[in-house]
């Protein structure tokens, strides 16, 4: 018995022999925490992860990096703030203008040891993806390609009641979107007044409703607003008597889509302020019922849609239009139609196409 164990044992001092230099490698920089050295060892042997607590100063990070320098691997430090968005963590498509294609930009989780410093402060989405690379080993990059059959998530909002129009279009857009196979639970309405299955259009409720969306993979944002709009400013909202602008929907989007494919739709009057603003970007599809120095027309007591919802709810409803670039030169055809009819001056709708959403398809309809 002694024999047997005696072999384990000297087995074990053989396999373990390449332990004390990296100790004494260790010891030149780290003094006095063999406790912290050892279990940092016994993780990385372990092919685990480590929790390391304690107050600023203590040399947590040091001790990381100096392990990660002496057995000569790659290492990588996350610091987690509230704002950061999964592809901070894991890396993201970039589109390249010059061969037309996508790369992907592998983030700092790609590396043999990574530090992730004060991961209590990060967004329930953030955690989920470093999660995924430390548990299945293994992290999921959207896919610019995968532009067909998303499930969307819309929210339509009618920023004012001074005219039916504005709550006529989000009501016949709904029922458009149901009929392309948008699930009624998907479809967040909001009307400046009471009506029912619709919620109170004011810019704290529908910056929450938009910020807490939460779309995942192979999901989708769909952002449409209705109203009227002030040259510099942004949509009128008539309840708060104040403007929603483009950085705050900025704001808002960045927490409920990230980086998934998301189309926003503005109509109003200067409204084409969002189409070159922050709100652009690669992910997102920006149309717009004006430049953001023309009005747009259609907003009498009288009217039924304005000019640019009616054309834009016409080339939706379309069968033909496949991608929300088709709905737009439609729309864009039609109000230009409109207008030289009435004699109104050009209010020259606008699209913005993020690199990564170009093609990207209206939902199929049923």
């Amino acid at each position: 018995m002694s024999t047997g164990i005696n072999a384990i044992n000297e087995a074990v001092k053989e396999a373990s022999a390449f332990t004390h230099p990296l100790f004494n490698e260790l010891g030149k920089v780290i003094v006095g925490q063999q406790y912290l050295t050892e279990r940092l060892v016994i993780g990385l042997l372990a092919n685990g992860h480590v929790l390391l607590e304690g107050v600023p100063g203590l040399a947590k990070t040091l001790a990381v990096k100096s392990m990660a320098a002496c057995i000569s691997v790659k290492f990588s430090r996350l610091q987690f703030t509230p704002d950061m968005l999964p592809a901070d963590v894991i890396g993201t498509q970039i589109y390249n203008p010059q061969s037309g294609g996508f790369t992907t930009r592998k983030g700092p989780v790609f590396a043999n040891l990574v530090l992730a410093d004060e991961i209590n402060r990060a967004p329930a989405k953030v955690q989920s993806a470093l999660l995924e690379a430390m548990q299945e080993k293994q992290v999921t990059i959207y896919q610019p390609e995968q532009l067909a059959g998303l499930r969307t998530r819309a929210v339509l909002v009618a920023a004012e009641d001074s005219i039916k129009a504005f709550d006529n279009a989000t009501a016949r857009f709904a029922t458009a979107l149901t009929a392309r196979g948008v699930a009624a639970s998907d479809i967040h309405r909001f009307s400046a007044k009471d009506l029912a299955g619709t919620e109170r259009s004011d810019i704290g409720g529908v910056m929450r409703r938009i910020g807490t969306l939460d779309a995942g993979p192979n999901q989708a944002c769909l952002i449409y607003m209705t109203g009227h709009g002030a040259k510099d400013m942004g949509i009128v909202f008539q309840h708060d008597d104040d403007y929603l602008d483009p950085k705050q929907l900025d704001r808002v989007l960045r927490l409920g889509c990230g980086v998934r494919p998301t189309v926003v739709v503005m109509s109003a009057c200067f409204s084409g302020i969002f189409s070159g603003s922050a709100v652009a970007r690669a992910n997102r599809i920006i149309i717009t019922a004006a430049r953001r120095d023309r009005p747009s027309f259609g907003c009498g007591a009288g009217d039924v849609f304005t000019f640019f919802d009616d054309c834009f709810l016409r080339s939706f409803e379309d069968r033909a239009s496949l991608t929300w670039e088709e709905v737009a030169r439609g729309a864009f055809a039609c109000v230009e139609k409109k207008e030289a009819a009435e004699d109104s001056p050009s209010s020259k709708p606008q699209i913005a196409v993020g690199a990564a959403v170009r093609g990207l398809r209206v939902p199929i309809i049923r």
